[in-house]
Order: structure tokens, then sequence, then C-alpha cells
């Protein structure tokens, strides 16, 4: 399955927007910078990793989004 930057983004934000779980997490680089993380499972049994840095005037800033080695 292959996706776009845009088609990647909307992904994350229906997610997102439709109250989907995630956890906070403090990022070491740069340090102390806050993130969101969660998974999506949009490819059943496998599901794909996220990370979202949450930067400055709250922009999202993407970090990580690839198969969950889980």
């Amino acid at each position: 399955m292959y996706l776009t930057d845009a088609g990647a983004w909307e992904l994350i934000a229906d997610y997102l927007e439709g109250g989907g779980a995630y956890f906070e997490m403090t990022l070491n680089v740069p340090p102390q910078a806050p993130a969101l993380c969660f998974e999506l499972s949009i490819i059943d049994p496998q599901t794909v990793y996220v990370k979202l840095q949450i930067g400055t005037r709250n922009v999202a800033i993407g970090r990580s989004f690839h198969f969950s080695e889980r």
C-alpha cells in the first residue's frame, strides 16, 4: 500500500479527529520536545507506527511513519 505525503497526513488527521487512542511522550532529540505516538491499523494484521513531534505553535512534525515491528 502506498500513500502520498498528503494522504498520510489526511490518514493521521482522520484518526486523531475520530478520537483515536494515542500516548504522549517526551523526545530526547530535540531535548524535552513533546510528541504523540500511536498505531494505525490500515492493513490487517499489520499496523503503522506514527510519532508526531509537537512543535512551536502546536505544529505537527512527522517523526515516524512505518510498519510496526511488533
